[in-house]
């Protein structure tokens, strides 16, 4: 093989070998971290928005949640529940923000043969997200987008996590929450609107007394960084530093990677550029060692012939 192709192929393997070694290390410190605040962190929606923001970053960004929901609601039937919050919350790091919201439902249940549950027995739920204007995000145009719920540390919770500088000012007409069927279509679970811009639609698994309107989801309660910036210091706000050194603490499965990475990159570094200098060398070492065990015996009849003169 030419040698420039060689050093190509392997620089090649290099680079995904890493990447597919650090990519797992980061994987195993988001759930690994995850599991083991489960304790801490279950039935708290301050912190569980917290680790579980500063893990999907793990750039050493921070995190503060408003305590104040903009939104809440706990809708119950006697085959039904889901208690739905919105949280406005920043991650910050130095002096840059990004505002995000977190649309947290617990105490679920879902009282339907016919929904689908994944290999866990999890549902699956959707929200589907009407914004006042269309929106970019990347090449996709539309005022209108689709997120799946995330599932926390069993099916009665569900959260999503929305970076608010996606759609600037652009409010949010409604969202429809929706859960899936065994024929992978979508069945309404509940839907909210902000009255401002259009009716609220009380057709769905609950009865017209509760809450819909999403009047105070607007830029205005949305956009926090505008008042705290990167100070969480306020009696306003939940903000724990601890979460971030907590988890800086399995940066040691990077160490961890790195050292099962050179268990597969060294053989692969021997076979791929010594092990053939290496198997002619011992083919000569061989065939030196057989010369040289010729000529041992070669003079050895020569002195047996000579003493038989």
């Amino acid at each position: 093989m030419n040698k420039f192709i060689k050093i190509a192929i392997y620089v090649m393997l290099m680079i995904f070998i890493t990447y597919l070694f650090m990519s797992l290390a980061q994987a195993s410190i988001v759930v690994d971290f995850l599991r083991d605040q489960q304790s801490e962190v279950e039935g708290d929606p301050y912190k569980l928005i917290a680790v579980t923001a500063i893990a999907n970053q793990h750039d050493g960004s921070d995190v503060y949640v408003q305590k104040n929901p903009i939104y809440t609601e706990s809708f119950e039937t006697n085959n039904h529940s889901a208690d739905i919050s919105i949280y406005p919350f920043v991650l910050f790091r130095e002096n840059e923000t990004n505002n995000f919201i977190a649309i947290i439902i617990t105490d679920l249940e879902i009282d339907d043969p016919t929904a689908y549950l994944d290999d866990d027995e999890y549902h699956q739920i959707k929200a589907d997200i009407t914004f006042e204007d269309e929106i970019t995000i990347g090449d996709y145009t539309a005022s209108s987008f689709e997120e799946t719920f995330a599932t926390g540390y069993d099916d009665t919770t569900k959260l999503i996590f929305i970076n608010t500088s996606l759609f600037n000012t652009t409010e949010i007409r409604h969202i429809n929450f929706s859960y899936t069927l065994d024929n992978e279509e979508d069945a309404t679970l509940v839907n909210l609107a902000n009255s401002t811009y259009e009716n609220i639609d009380t057709n769905d698994l609950f009865d017209a007394s509760f809450d819909r309107d999403l009047i105070n989801v607007t830029s205005s309660n949305i956009y926090i960084a505008n008042t705290y910036g990167t100070n969480p210091d306020h009696s306003d706000l939940y903000h724990d530093a601890n979460w971030l050194n907590i988890l800086d603490s399995y940066n040691r499965y990077y160490i961890r990677n790195a050292l099962y990475e050179l268990i597969v990159i060294l053989p692969l570094t021997y076979f791929m550029f010594f092990h053939s200098r290496v198997r002619v060398k011992m083919k000569e070492n061989k065939e030196k060692k057989k010369e040289e065990k010729a000529l041992e015996q070669e003079k050895l009849k020569q002195k047996f012939r000579n003493e038989s003169k």
